[in-house]
């Protein structure tokens, strides 16, 4: 129950904050680093 109401919480938080546009680097750098991974074993 208050996992369930933690997580709505979370849910709202997260259209109204900041958090979508740090969540957005954080693939891009996974995305380059295995963008480079892939082109270093070629």
């Amino acid at each position: 129950m208050d996992e369930t109401h933690r997580g709505g919480v979370f849910s709202e938080k997260k259209n109204s904050s900041p958090l979508d546009a740090s969540r957005l680097s954080v693939i891009a750098v996974l995305f380059i680093k295995v963008i480079l991974m892939i082109g270093s074993i070629l």
